[in-house]
């Protein structure tokens, strides 16, 4: 079947890159047919084995992306906040400086239109 032979194909692609010479090909089929110290078993866990490295590989790289991506964000919001600090503190000087303090408050000049208003 299919599945037999991809996973025949990739027990005898040692190295991964996807082919598999004429000698290993004809040593392998040798060693089965004889059974000249051909272990099926380590086939199939030497692919196994890569299969799983290549996941892993993937993971690795997804969780880089991810933390990458993180320390994008962090970055923009701690710009945010320094530009929202920045404006705050322009507003905290303003609120503080004479010419702010010696304009007459809404609050009062209500308070004060009420007193002088006759009941």
């Amino acid at each position: 079947s299919k599945v037999r032979t991809k996973r025949l194909f990739n027990a005898l692609d040692r190295d991964g890159s996807g082919a598999v010479s004429a000698d290993v090909l004809l040593r392998c089929t040798k060693q089965l047919i004889l059974g000249d110290g051909f272990k099926g078993d380590e086939l199939i866990t030497h692919s196994t084995l890569r299969g799983t490295k290549r996941r892993l590989a993937y993971i690795r790289e997804e969780i880089e992306n991810a933390h990458q991506e993180e320390l994008k964000w962090r970055s923009r919001i701690e710009a945010q906040q320094e530009a929202q600090d920045a404006v705050l503190d322009r507003l905290v000087l303003c609120m503080w400086s004479p010419a702010f303090q010696q304009q007459p408050q809404p609050e009062l000049q209500l308070q004060q239109r009420q007193k002088q208003q006759p009941q």
